[in-house]
């Protein structure tokens, strides 16, 4: 009998419309993120840095504590907390079932297990995401999905973590340098308006004849 039984396959049709275009769409959601990242205060280094943090943790098993670890990391890292949060997105119902397979089978092939079988794969992925299930059973999927999910996920995360990083610093740094210059422009011309230059005194000779 199997230790987790799913109530629904995963290609169903409805799930599968929600993974590939949820109702609030994509666009929203990586506008808000783009647009919090543009504005965080910090160094370039520090913003994409804990942007990293929260790439990094989406690709552990723990889910339900991804932003929390995330922070944590970031928190020793002393880098931006808030970034982190926001790097926590990119382990989504998008990205989700593309993650979770490709962690757990690549950490048991590293660590010598083997694959996991098909009849058995669809459970241990559906447990991934029922955290409650997943802790209930910690004894029983430690060695065949915890511990393959953490190694796999890592050696896939901390690549992914450093192209992020890589991508985000020199985006930060654009942004930043623009918001500055546009300061200064503006700046600049409200200081022209709050002191016009004077008007041209009358000539001497033009005074005296009136």
């Amino acid at each position: 009998m199997a230790v987790f039984r799913r109530r629904q396959g995963i290609l169903h049709p409805r799930r599968l419309r929600e993974l590939v275009a949820p109702r609030k769409g994509w666009d929203r959601g990586i506008k808000y993120v783009k647009a919090r990242l543009q504005r965080l205060p910090g160094t370039p280094h520090v913003i994409a840095l804990g942007f990293a943090c929260g790439v990094l943790t989406s690709f552990t098993p723990f889910f339900g504590f991804h932003i929390l670890l995330a922070m944590l990391l970031a928190w020793m890292l002393r880098v931006s907390l808030v970034a982190s949060a926001l790097g926590t997105a990119i382990g989504n119902p998008l990205t989700f079932p593309i993650i979770i397979p490709t962690s757990i089978q690549f950490g048991r092939l590293f660590l010598g297990g083997g694959p996991l079988p098909p009849s058995r794969a669809e459970e241990y992925y559906d447990a991934i995401l029922r955290p409650t299930e997943l802790f209930e059973r910690w004894d029983d999927l430690l060695d065949v999905l915890i511990l393959p999910y953490t190694v796999g996920g890592l050696a896939i995360g901390i690549p992914a973590a450093l192209v992020a990083y890589v991508l985000l610093r020199p985006m930060v740094a654009a942004y930043q340098l623009a918001r500055r210059r546009l300061a200064e422009k503006r700046s600049v011309e409200e200081g022209r308006r709050s002191h016009p230059a004077s008007a041209p005194r009358a000539d001497a000779a033009d005074t005296v004849g009136s």
